[in-house]
């Protein structure tokens, strides 16, 4: 408990210092690009075409972390569209979930 309390800590203190804003966008990268490795071994290696939960997870909060930066950078194009790509994430993974 002590260790996720320091973990949460540093996690906040990082989205309050301006000059830190980079590992938001160093932390959002990792994300959605951890995300398209979990797509493609799904499709080269088990040969499913369909889209993997894991995968939108991660490019959602990877995007959303894209976001935070963004808007803590005043660069509103940006992260209005990186919102958009959350929100898209966030549509397909309804629809999926409803299917099964």
């Amino acid at each position: 408990m002590i260790k996720f309390k320091k973990v949460w800590v540093r996690f906040i203190n990082l989205l309050n210092i301006k000059e830190k804003n980079m590992n938001l966008f160093v932390i959002g990268m990792i994300l959605i690009l951890s995300g398209w490795i979990v797509q493609i071994y799904r499709i080269s290696i088990k040969k499913k075409n369909d889209f993997s939960l894991n995968f939108l997870v991660l490019y959602g909060l990877g995007c959303a972390f894209l976001c935070i930066g963004n808007y803590l950078n005043k660069d509103m194009i940006m992260g209005m569209l990186n919102t958009l790509s959350v929100i898209l994430a966030i549509l397909v993974i309804i629809i999926l979930t409803k299917k099964k």
